[in-house]
């Protein structure tokens, strides 16, 4: 009889991916940790951010998004960018869910 086994029991040599995994963790932890830190998440720091950006540079199709979601929430994107950059980056520096994601 025959076992299949899923994706994340196969044993793989793949050193190579493994530094980009924690090079990228890093980068992103200490980008996340940086935006905390630096007053990414102040009230209106944001939105000082993608005002300009909305009304001038942005593609037509992404302004109303901007003006209507993005900038009147400009503080829950904030929080979350913030802690989505801290958190990706821990869970690649330390390689959670890795097998499930390949």
């Amino acid at each position: 009889m025959t076992v299949l086994r899923g994706n994340w029991q196969e044993e793989t040599k793949l050193w190579q991916v493994a530094l980009l995994r924690i090079f990228f963790g890093y980068y992103f932890l200490l980008d996340g940790l940086g935006k905390l830190t630096s007053g990414f998440t102040r009230a209106g720091y944001l939105e000082k951010l993608l005002l300009p950006w909305a009304n001038d540079r942005a593609f037509q199709w992404y302004k109303p998004f901007l003006k209507s979601v993005a900038i009147p929430h400009h503080q829950l994107f904030a929080q979350l960018v913030t802690w989505g950059m801290i958190l990706a980056g821990l869970a690649l520096l330390f390689g959670f869910f890795t097998r499930p994601a390949a």
